[in-house]
C-alpha cells in the first residue's frame, strides 16, 4: 500500500510537470490548473499507479511482450479516463470550478468536459509506456537509496500530499454534504 501511495505521489508530480510543459507548448504561457497546493496531479498518479499494478500481473503471464503491452493499453486508458472523470466531477461539485474542458478543444467524442477519447487515449498510452519502460528505472533508483532514508522520504511525501489533500478538500466536502 505504501508503494502504491508513493507511486501516486511520484507520478502525480511527473504528471504535473508534463502538464505544465504541454500548456507551455500548446498555449504559449504557464497555466497552473492543479487541484492541490503542492505540485502534484493525483489523477495522473492514480492512473499510472493502477497501470503499474496491472502490468505487474501481466508480466507473470506466459505471453509475448508485445501482447502483454497491447493488453495493458486499454486498461491504462480506462484508468486514466476514470481518474479524469472522477477528479473533474468532484472538483466541480466541491468548488464550482471546471479546471479543464475538452469540449472546447476536442469536439469529437466529448459529451462532457472531463474526459475525451483523444487526450485520454494519449494519456493512457503514456501511462502504459511509463509503467513498462520508466517504472523499472524508478524502482532501481529507489532500491539504491538506503532503506531507512527511502522509508522516511516516502512517508514524508505521502504525509505531505495527504495533508494537502485534506486541507484542499475537507472544508468544501463538508459544505457539500451540509456539515459546515
Amino acid at each position: 500500500m505504501k508503494t502504491f501511495l508513493f507511486n501516486i505521489v511520484l507520478y502525480g508530480f511527473l504528471g504535473w510537470v508534463l502538464e505544465r510543459v504541454i500548456n507551455l507548448v500548446f498555449l504559449g504561457y504557464w497555466l497552473d490548473n492543479r487541484v492541490l497546493h503542492l505540485p502534484v496531479q493525483p489523477m495522473y498518479g492514480l492512473g499510472v499507479a493502477l497501470t503499474i499494478l496491472v502490468w505487474s500481473r501481466l508480466k507473470r503471464r506466459a505471453m509475448p511482450f508485445w501482447l502483454r503491452f497491447i493488453a495493458l493499453v486499454p486498461c491504462a486508458i480506462v484508468f486514466t479516463a476514470m481518474s479524469e472523470l472522477f477528479s473533474g466531477h468532484m472538483h466541480e461539485r466541491l468548488f464550482g470550478v471546471v479546471l479543464w474542458d475538452y469540449r472546447d478543444t476536442f469536439t469529437l467524442w466529448c459529451e462532457q468536459p472531463y474526459s475525451c477519447i483523444i487526450p485520454t487515449g494519449l494519456f493512457g498510452v503514456l501511462a502504459a509506456a511509463v509503467s513498462v519502460f520508466l517504472h523499472p528505472f524508478v524502482t532501481a533508483w529507489l532500491i539504491a537509496i538506503p532503506s531507512g532514508l527511502r522509508r522516511m522520504l516516502g512517508f514524508a511525501f505521502v504525509i505531505a500530499v495527504s495533508a494537502d489533500f485534506l486541507i484542499t478538500y475537507t472544508r468544501p466536502f463538508l459544505q457539500w454534504i451540509g456539515g459546515i
